[in-house]
């Protein structure tokens, strides 16, 4: 996937004379307060200053439900009972696994939908007696009623139990063999998913999340905790169905999602399989397509393929450069773009020597001419980098002189000129946007969404599928806070390469964990540091010709190109008779955009290559606002 470009197009002609008359130019600056009157030396591209407009951070905009309240009678109405609750996780995680939603406060509207989801709670506080009767009613009426926290309003009956006891203590939540036929939980890490910490669950500085454990009467159980209470049960009604959860779903994805698990959900740190979010958005949809006749959601995978795999490598060592280019000439062999994440580390300091100069142009410049992807390491590449200062938005090089000093200390340096001024070195380099970042050491600031999106980051890989408790792509809140929405999405981390044995010696258990996350059309997010080829360039050939013929592989502005059009689609259902109309409403064209729809469905317009059904599946080569389908429903 060459881009056309040869190197010499993205080199300036200055930087070519600087290179002949003596390559590296240095500038030598004082730093007593950094190394007690010693002396470092920092790279200067001759003449090259900036960036020269300021960066502005805005204030946080509080999450509206309100921007939720969507049309379309086929989509799952959330009754929102608590608009301070975490409301926002919910919407997010129903956007990821592709279930069409709408959020409302008012009851009368919500009943008019057949799968209803009380959320938060239920309760004669918030809810009065006409309404409570209303939503009693949806799962005689043949509807699916949901909701997590049951705590008054006399429905106990409808549900199918006689107390719920709430607690903090409770760790896991571990389904039963219905649950895992119902649900298609093959794994014994899908059976069992963590909701909270064994080892402090009681510590008030870190609480666990809460649960309801009840006691049933004729309710199903589907999944217990560990101390033998219910945390989600079924209570069929004829062709209805009240489900009930014991934990807040809403409150669980932001944990994951505003990366606060802190390490105490997560089994592993990275290279492992946790799919606790995923599991309990996997049955979230199931319910909801058990409940919707016409109900149609959105795939996770281009062109409705299994799986995405992500390819990305961290620049961020002085010997890195050549074997970069080693693993770039291996990608365009197979047609495919990676992302090479770059240090511009222009000082000497304790991590290493200087490494972004005149030579570092011309590297970058051959990745960018093999069709690769340049993204943002930092300037840095400071383990403090989560601890820094916002900064001021004026930060420009080449004043700005971050300086590590050792492991546990960086001076001068801050957020956003980490960002800004890697952002605005590559991009001189390359004469083309940095759309993707990830932080040195995977180290998360609060406040990295809304820096991102101040300085025009789109993409960010900044965190572990682990420690995110999910294997799906995710939208960022404002300063993770689950307060107030970023631009920004996340593509968390699965295999890095710097655990134990040498990537070669993995190649079976990522093969496993690969298979788990087709299972429900993941992402595998690949970080490799070029420092070596042998061992990991031989990984990366193994896994691209293992998943090759099931997978979506590209880089991360590929990638998240897609899903934020994605994001932005919505599928809004009519019927009529045994016809049923699908419209997509989309901000942006979208290539290769998957449904699934119910089995019944046969596609009758439009025909030909542009929309092909498979089963269950439909694969739009090109969607966009407007794009209608048409289906006969047997």
């Amino acid at each position: 996937m060459a881009s056309g470009h040869s190197v010499m197009d993205h080199v300036s002609p200055l930087l070519i004379a600087a290179a002949l008359i003596g390559g590296l130019v240095f500038a030598v600056r004082a730093a007593s307060k950094h190394l007690g009157g010693n002396k470092h030396e920092s790279f200067t591209f001759p003449g090259l200053v900036g960036p020269r407009t300021p960066t502005v951070v805005r204030t946080l905009t509080p999450a509206s439900w309100r921007a939720y309240d969507r049309p379309g009678s086929n989509s799952l109405a959330i009754l929102l009972t608590d608009t301070s609750s975490a409301w926002l996780g919910l919407t997010r995680g129903l956007a990821t696994i592709g279930v069409p939603f709408t959020v409302t406060t008012d009851w009368h509207s919500a009943i008019t939908h057949r799968v209803v989801w009380v959320y938060p709670r239920i309760s004669g506080a918030e809810l009065n007696g006409e309404a409570l009767r209303a939503i009693g009613a949806i799962p005689r009426m043949g509807g699916t009623l949901i909701s997590s926290e049951i705590v008054g309003g006399g429905l106990e009956e409808v549900f199918g139990f006689d107390s719920a006891i709430p607690s903090r203590a409770r760790a896991e939540l571990r389904f039963g063999p219905e649950a895992a036929r119902r649900f298609d939980l093959a794994d014994d890490f899908d059976k069992t998913i963590r909701i909270g910490s064994k080892a402090a669950p009681q510590s008030d500085s870190n609480p666990n999340p809460g649960s309801y454990g009840y006691h049933g009467t004729s309710a199903e159980a589907l999944a217990t905790f560990e101390d033998g209470t219910l945390g989600l049960f079924d209570r069929p009604i004829g062709a209805g169905h009240a489900y009930a959860f014991g934990v807040d779903i809403g409150a669980l994805l932001r944990l994951g999602y505003d990366n606060r698990e802190e390490g105490r959900l997560a089994r592993s740190y990275a290279n492992g399989y946790e799919p606790s979010l995923d599991v309990l958005l996997r049955i979230v949809r199931a319910i909801y397509t058990e409940g919707e006749p016409d109900a149609v959601t959105i795939g996770t995978v281009p062109n409705g393929r299994a799986i995405s795999v992500i390819l990305t490598h961290d620049i961020d060592y002085a010997k890195d450069w050549p074997n970069a280019v080693a693993f770039a000439r291996f990608e365009k062999s197979q047609g495919i773009r990676a992302t090479y994440f770059v240090q511009t580390k222009y000082l000497r300091d304790y991590n290493d020597a200087i490494f972004f100069d005149s030579s570092a142009i011309r590297y970058v410049a051959l990745l960018d001419s093999m069709g690769m992807e340049i993204g943002s390491h930092t300037v840095a590449h400071s383990r403090q980098f989560a601890e820094m200062p916002m900064g001021n938005g004026k930060e420009t090089y080449p004043a700005y002189q971050p300086f590590v000093q050792d492991k546990l200390h960086t001076v001068d340096a801050t957020i956003l000129g980490e960002i800004r001024v890697s952002k605005f070195l590559l991009e001189y380099a390359t004469k083309k946007p940095i759309v993707s970042f990830r932080p040195g050491y995977l180290s998360d600031p609060f406040a990295l969404p809304e820096a991102l999106e101040a300085t025009a980051i789109l993409y960010s890989s900044s965190t572990t599928a682990n420690n995110s408790l999910t294997h799906l792509p995710f939208r960022l809140d404002y300063h993770r806070s689950g307060l107030g929405e970023s631009t920004i999405f996340e593509f968390p981390v699965t295999v890095e390469d710097e655990a134990r044995p040498p990537m070669n010696q993995r190649l079976d258990a990522a093969r496993l964990l690969a298979k788990r996350i087709a299972s429900y059309g993941g992402i595998f997010v690949l970080l490799t540091h070029p420092n070596v080829t042998a061992e990991k360039l031989e990984f990366e050939r193994q896994l691209v010709a293992d998943l090759g013929s099931t997978a979506w592989i590209g880089s991360v502005d590929q990638f998240g190109a897609w899903w934020a059009a994605r994001d932005h689609t919505l599928v809004q259902v009519t019927d009529s008779g045994n016809q049923r109309r699908v419209e997509i409403k989309s901000d942006v064209p979208l290539e290769g955009l998957s449904l699934t729809v119910p089995a019944s469905w046969t596609l009758t317009a439009p025909t030909g290559d542009q929309v092909v059904q498979t089963g269950r599946t439909v694969v739009i080569s090109h969607a966009q606002a407007g794009t209608v389908l048409n289906f006969r429903a047997n």
